[in-house]
């Protein structure tokens, strides 16, 4: 893999393959028993388990591909001109999705609950009590969902990714002084497992670090409120944002030597991992004033679970989806078309199904197969087939 073209198609194939996996996470959260939009009459702590492991990499790795895109981006690209780029690409989208795609989520909640705690049931009094608690203390009164104030939903990523890509513009110069040009020779870091495993113990080093300083409730708004993000999940995210970059720069997963070889090390780190990440999190889930000791073992445990679930996910598809092909082709072409649309499609979809409760395994695939379906019509053909629409709202 050392054609360009080749080089951009197996990233695009591995944040498809993540997105496709965040419409299954989506779909997974109803039937996990915890106050989530949608609740299915069917749940099990299965789901819950595969929504935390899901949830300690799936957005990291995102986060990654971005970095990796970033570089030549940056490069053929004035200061002004990148963020203007990533305002078009990611601030539209964001705004739109917020706005217009984002209520009707809650609404459908309400909905599914026979609207119990809305004092009418009319979509334009809801936007007025959603759109004011933006403003105020004032929350909906909603106990089935862990957004009871105004929230971005999964819009987050796009004002995080935003943000990031400013603060990349504005120190444009040491990126391309630290990392080189991408005409340069390749750096001769590679990704070697103590390479990785330093990587796992900075990002631990951070969460146990700001779990320490930082307090839950002011943790959890960066920005004014519009980077919906804890401090500590926005520094995980720019350590994977730069070993994206320094992906890109070192060839890792495209030269031959620079792709790691041992898949079976790296399923067994996997496994470790997700049994310590288990193991924890009871020691800390629920309880108030956890012990430091326990609250940085379970980030230890989840910050290994997430390189090596990101290791995995590049291995497996640089092994089996790297290669080209029409339907896989479509798939990743339309991927950030259907990030932006599943969530609202995944409770539209689990709306219409709610009085069906057959095994709730059968139920989650069911859903998500139709929901990943339905999200790809939307976003082939009412996102990319529109031409200025296209242009806004595809990468």
């Amino acid at each position: 893999m050392t054609q360009s073209p080749d080089r951009f198609r197996f990233f695009d194939r591995v944040r498809a393959a993540v997105i496709l996996l965040v419409v299954a996470f989506h779909v997974s959260a109803a039937h996990t028993g915890f106050p989530v939009y949608i609740m299915e009459a069917n749940s099990h702590m299965g789901f819950a388990f595969f929504n935390l492991i899901c949830n300690a990499f799936m957005m990291n790795t995102l986060f990654l591909v971005a970095g990796f895109f970033s570089i030549a981006s940056l490069e053929h690209s004035t200061r002004t001109g990148f963020v203007v780029s990533k305002l078009r690409r990611l601030g539209i989208p964001w705004v739109v999705g917020v706005v217009f795609l984002g209520p009707p989520m809650p609404y459908m909640g309400y909905a599914s609950q026979s609207f119990d705690g809305l004092s009418a049931t009319g979509f334009l009094p809801f936007l007025q009590v959603y759109f004011g608690s933006l403003f105020s203390s004032w929350t909906l009164p909603v106990a089935f969902t862990a957004n009871p104030v105004f929230h971005q939903h999964h819009f987050w990523f796009l004002s995080v990714l935003l943000f990031i890509f400013c603060l990349q513009a504005l120190s444009r110069s040491l990126w391309q002084g630290w990392l080189g040009r991408t005409a340069d020779p390749r750096l001769s870091l590679r990704p070697t497992v103590p390479v990785l495993l330093g990587v796992v113990a900075l990002v631990t080093l951070v969460s146990g670090l700001g779990h320490a300083l930082v307090p839950d409730e002011a943790g959890q708004r960066v920005v004014a409120g519009v980077l919906q993000v804890s401090v500590v999940g926005f520094l995980t995210h720019v350590i994977y944002f730069v070993l994206g970059a320094i992906a890109c720069r070192a060839h890792w997963f495209i030269d031959a030597d620079r792709t790691p070889r041992s898949l079976l090390l790296w399923i067994i780190l996997a496994a470790v991992a997700i049994t310590c990440a288990c193991i924890t999190v009871w020691w800390v889930f629920g309880v108030e004033d956890a012990p430091f000791l326990d609250v940085f073992a379970f980030g230890g445990a989840m910050a290994l679970t997430c390189m090596s679930l990101v290791i995995l996910t590049h291995m497996l598809v640089f092994r089996f989806w790297a290669t080209a092909g029409r339907g896989s082709d479509a798939v990743s072409r339309n991927s950030f078309g259907i990030y932006l649309v599943q969530y609202p499609v995944v409770l539209a979809v689990q709306l219409l199904l709610l009085s069906w409760n057959p095994f709730h395994g059968i139920k989650w695939a069911f859903v998500t197969l139709l929901s990943v379906g339905i999200s790809w019509c939307l976003a082939e053909f009412c996102i990319r087939r529109m031409p200025r629409l296209g242009v806004l709202l595809t990468t």
